[in-house]
């Protein structure tokens, strides 16, 4: 397996974890809003992962993926620590992380397709 493949398998099961927390124990802890912004940021996650996975397949798309990757650990990342410690230093790392994510989805659009 390379790296991209493991990247996005983890983004699925930290993503799919926390999706689930949400509908049991988190519900009940979070404020309505945390609880929004856990739901939204982990199927975000999550489905980054998957288009890793796929992305994985692909050849030439080392960088893309490198940026799909980390953008979407960036965004999810901050996301769980305002959610869960209500610290709020890290906002303006949560768009970033965003746009370094569709940073790498733009050039993987540009990107040459397999033959």
């Amino acid at each position: 397996m390379n790296w991209i493949w493991r990247a996005g398998l983890a983004h699925i099961l930290i993503g799919s974890a926390i999706l689930f927390g949400t509908l049991h124990p988190l519900r009940d802890m979070l404020e309505p809003a945390d609880l929004h912004l856990a739901i939204v940021g982990s199927a975000l996650q999550a489905m980054q992962g998957l288009g890793l996975l796929i992305v994985s397949q692909l050849s030439k798309t080392r960088w893309p993926a490198a940026l799909i990757a980390v953008g979407a650990a960036c965004y999810a990342s901050m996301l769980y620590v305002i959610i869960f410690t209500g610290l709020h230093p890290f906002d303006p790392l949560v768009p970033v992380g965003g746009a370094v994510m569709l940073a790498g989805w733009i050039m993987l659009l540009v990107t040459p397709s397999p033959k």
